[in-house]
């Protein structure tokens, strides 16, 4: 668009020379910033899901199997159904790869029956926020088969279950609740409108119950199949499973063992207790993948915009760096120049963008588990992965910098 094409010829790199552009230097300085906050919501994401995943669920989901029998609403009498589970963990047991079996009223991620308590001597019984006390009846061999801890005391006995007898199992947290600082076996339990007591014979780990950070909550257990008449058991079963092997690997043989159990019977679910517990950490991988995604994206915009416009510089500035190199700057002088330039956008970028992420950090607290949204470490990674980069990304110009031949670059003067 120039008028005078000539002139402009003419005059050669003079009137071509650098200038310097705020328009460029704020388009990268906003593009770093941007990627700031998309790496810092990246730590902030893998640390929660690194906390959610290191919680103690008291279970061991990758080797548990569960399997549900809807048998209401086809008459069966209280005998009957339970004659049905027991046939049902019989044939579970002599499927390969089944290890141990067990049945309950209730269980992790399904049926909770909440059931009140008394302790002689306490005027009320305490409560956590996350709510309680949940009752849940189970065979013997239920601790073992779920992989959940007895850390006090014992678990039920087949004499447990056969004679009713009046014992539970109490969960850690209730009976540091009820019992603080002492010994919680032994101790008397009145369950419901009961007047006898139910002998604590064992504390086991506790359990989640639908949400691995739900906070714990007060459970206790009693023998299944005992008393006909206690008024938290309405008939239903959960039947579980525990493998030597992958529970997706064992489920098929499971259902169709199970399913032919009798001939009447409804579709029998059988699912890896882990396709349950996955779930609940799905926000958390969601939030890392997808900040992950975005941010490793900016990233590379961000490296390559900067390498870019620092390249375009260089070559902008080539009369300039060899006017510099000809009265006696050393390559060391040159390449810092450029590189001091790169690193200098960046950083005004990450102390814009660290305002930024503590600002969107407030936005994401609801969805953080275990970390806070101003994590200093996360932050300071975040800053140094972006500086990083940016130190890359000025290398190789800055290296073109320091080849500059002064005879070249002023060979038109």
């Amino acid at each position: 668009s120039t008028p005078d094409l000539a002139g402009a010829l003419k005059s050669g790199e003079r009137e071509g020379s650098y200038q310097r552009s705020r328009t460029r230097a704020g388009l990268l300085v906003a593009q770093t910033s941007l990627t700031v906050v998309l790496l810092a919501g990246t730590g902030l994401f893998v640390r929660s899901l690194r906390n959610v995943l290191g919680l103690d669920i008291g279970l061991d989901a990758p080797r548990v199997m569960v399997a549900d029998v809807n048998v209401f609403g086809l008459g069966w009498s209280r005998p009957q159904i339970d004659g049905l589970f027991g046939q049902l963990v019989d044939r579970a047991k002599g499927v390969p790869g089944v290890v141990d079996a067990a049945l309950s009223t209730g269980g992790p991620f399904g049926w909770q029956f909440g059931y009140t308590f008394r302790v002689p001597g306490l005027d009320s019984v305490p409560l956590p926020p996350s709510g309680g006390p949940y009752l849940n009846a189970v065979t013997p061999d239920f601790f073992r088969t779920m992989g959940t801890k007895i850390l006090k005391g014992r678990s039920f006995t087949e004499v447990d279950s056969a004679s009713g007898a009046r014992v539970a199992v109490v969960g850690e947290t209730l009976a540091r609740l009820i019992w603080p600082g002492g010994d919680a076996l032994g101790k008397c339990m009145i369950l419901g409108r009961d007047s006898t007591c139910t002998e604590v014979v064992g504390v086991a780990a506790d359990q989640v119950q639908y949400d691995p950070t739900e906070g714990a909550k007060m459970q206790y257990y009693v023998p299944l199949g005992g008393r006909r008449d206690s008024a938290h058991d309405n008939g239903h079963r959960t039947l579980w499973l525990r493998t030597s092997d992958d529970p997706h690997l064992v489920a098929p043989a499971v259902q169709h063992v199970l399913g032919s159990a009798a001939p009447d019977l409804p579709y029998v679910s059988v699912r890896p207790l882990e396709d349950l517990v996955e779930p609940q950490y799905r926000p958390w991988r969601l939030g890392a993948m997808v900040f992950g995604l975005f941010g490793g994206l900016a990233l590379v915009l961000a490296a390559v915009g900067l390498y870019g416009v620092l390249a375009y510089t260089v070559a902008q500035r080539t009369r300039e760096l060899g006017v510099r190199i000809a009265l006696g700057a050393m390559p060391r002088d040159v390449f810092g120049l450029v590189v001091r330039h790169g690193l200098r956008v960046a950083a005004i970028g990450i102390a814009i963008g660290v305002v930024l992420a503590v600002v969107a950090g407030n936005v994401l607290a609801s969805l953080l588990y275990g970390v806070s949204p101003y994590d200093p470490l996360v932050l300071a990674v975040a800053a140094a992965v972006l500086l990083a980069a940016a130190a890359t990304a000025s290398y190789l110009p800055a290296r073109r910098a320091t080849r500059v031949d002064p005879m070249e670059a002023l060979r038109y003067e």
